[in-house]
């Protein structure tokens, strides 16, 4: 007869540690915690590229070392990419909450003046008693607010 002993996810791999109830061995268990219910997001715009007025206009360098990962110039329509079932997803700009947005695809207009122009974006998806968040430093340069088309 064995006793089940420990049970932890650490990262993505799941740990159970059977201990016999003779005590002079035991078997760890590893496998992929993903299971069934597991929700992921990861911002897919802006990302990787220069965008002028929500166009994207060119890539920055996979080489580059800046401390930011995509350049925007005027506004951007911020999307993600979920996986599982997700519910709801927030957004943010320096922790401070923008938009919550509950149907998919889950997008945001970020159209907002700015006087300092490094900022993080960040999203938080929530789905199945779980949630899950994604993170990018934007140069985000936006002098004007428009009224959209």
């Amino acid at each position: 007869m064995q006793k089940l002993k420990m049970l932890v996810c650490v990262g993505a791999l799941f740990i159970a540690m059977i201990i016999p109830l003779n005590q002079s061995s035991a078997i760890l268990l590893t496998a992929d915690c993903k299971m069934g219910g597991d929700i992921n997001i990861s911002i897919i715009k802006p990302y990787g590229h220069v965008y002028v007025f929500d166009r994207e206009i060119a890539p920055i360098p996979t080489h580059s070392h800046r401390p930011f990962k995509a350049i925007v110039i005027g506004w951007v329509t911020v999307e993600v990419s979920v996986e599982g079932t997700v519910n709801e997803v927030d957004f943010y700009v320096d922790n401070v909450l923008k938009y919550n947005d509950t149907n998919p695809p889950y997008t945001w207009l970020w159209d907002e003046n700015t006087h300092v122009p490094k900022h993080k974006l960040k999203v938080i998806a929530y789905g199945n008693g779980e949630t899950t968040q994604d993170s990018v430093d934007v140069l985000y340069l936006n002098p004007f607010k428009h009224h959209h088309p």
